[in-house]
């Protein structure tokens, strides 16, 4: 199921709290994958960090974005500098 819904990523954030319940997400782009399981909202900025706890890579949440599903959008989608992909990957508590 497509959907070609084109809004802000602050906006897709803040929908219905996207975040709440992520364990970890995937930016794609440039043929790469960067996996991050930290990252802070901050101001108009969302900073994700490596296990290190640098700043690996930071996403402005004034872009547009268009939705896949609700695990998956698409950032500037078209433009050839830096259209990014994000994946959300929900998760829980492991039990012994």
């Amino acid at each position: 199921m497509v959907q070609c819904r084109v809004n802000k990523l602050s906006d897709w954030i803040n929908e219905k709290n996207k975040f709440d319940g992520v364990s970890m997400v995937r930016l794609v782009y440039n043929g790469q994958a960067h996996d991050y399981t930290r990252w802070k909202f901050s101001g108009q900025n969302i900073f994700f960090f490596h296990d290190d706890m640098k700043v690996g890579h930071i996403l402005w949440t004034t872009e547009d974005i268009n939705i896949i599903d609700e695990t998956h959008i698409v950032i500037n989608e078209g433009h050839d500098k830096y259209s990014i992909g994000l994946e959300l990957f929900y998760g829980g508590a492991i039990l012994p």
